[in-house]
């Protein structure tokens, strides 16, 4: 409701986080599916290696034999042309087929890094996917006043659709304005050239006043920066700032049975420490 303060943290409101949660469970398991590929390639490569090996055993083992059958042939004539024509396609084929095995894991490196690409591009999505369901918690995310309220409950909401105006209670700007022939009267420390000067001095206090039924509440704040003067009203303007240990009032004039806290829409006035006579 409007005028609720609303602690730094608390729930706000959700959206429906079906449609989300199924999006990271999609980009989980499409990680995993990537991963899952990674350690199958890394396993593949191990098999080749041990079948390579053997290939090349038994490759030396055919050559031996055609160019033994090929020698007896020739220089002994142990045999047929054609049993020496059949031990060189035993060989050739054992060639071919190391040369085969050579190739596919010599592709497998270039499938791995292609595979890594997808599954990093897969883990940032899975990251956009959880950051989506984080989001549909909407929380407070500061010391917060209500001060619009523009849907209702059941109200089927949109995108960029105005929900509530929240006012942040930490810190609160008002801006005074002075005729300019004036400044010279103020406290040194407040004078707008001290102001651009310095920002770190500790600056004197300000009281800031507010009136209601013939109460009177003060607060309390003091001068952070000289903002610029209004040329149309010809004012030089000032920004007082009132922390949110300050937001409670005192009450100068009246029962002092409520103490109202500082908020949007009060029409206050200031009272600047001036230099004494």
């Amino acid at each position: 409701a409007v005028g609720n303060v609303i602690p730094k943290g608390e729930l706000l409101f959700e959206v429906d986080p079906t449609v989300y949660e199924s999006r990271v469970r999609q980009a989980e398991a499409e990680a995993r599916r990537l991963e899952a590929a990674l350690e199958r390639a890394d396993q593949e490569i191990t098999n080749l290696d041990a079948r390579i090996a053997n290939a090349e055993k038994m490759l030396a083992i055919d050559e031996q034999d055609y160019f033994t059958s090929k020698r007896l042939y020739e220089e002994e004539h142990v045999g047929t042309q054609r049993d020496v024509d059949l031990v060189h396609q035993k060989y050739l084929r054992q060639k071919d087929a190391l040369v085969e095995l050579k190739s596919r894991r010599s592709i497998i490196p270039y499938v791995k890094l292609e595979t890594q690409a997808q599954l990093e591009a897969a883990r940032a999505r899975l990251k956009q996917a959880e950051h989506n369901l984080d989001n549909t918690q909407i929380y407070c995310p500061f010391y917060a006043r209500v001060e619009l309220v523009a849907a209702y409950k059941t109200q089927v909401v949109t995108a960029h659709f105005s929900i509530a105006t929240l006012t942040d209670m930490s810190a609160f700007e008002l801006s005074v304005g002075i005729d300019p022939r004036e400044l010279r009267w103020l406290d040194p420390v407040i004078r707008p050239e001290a102001l651009e000067q310095n920002q770190t001095d500790p600056r004197p206090e300000v009281k800031v006043r507010w009136s209601l039924h013939g109460q009177e509440f003060t607060w309390r704040g003091f001068v952070t920066r000289f903002e610029r003067v209004d040329e149309a009203t010809r004012t030089a303007r000032l920004v007082v700032e009132i922390r949110d240990v300050d937001m409670v009032a005192t009450v100068d004039v009246g029962s002092g049975e409520s103490r109202p806290s500082l908020a949007i829409g009060m029409y206050c006035r200031a009272e600047l420490p001036a230099e004494p006579l």
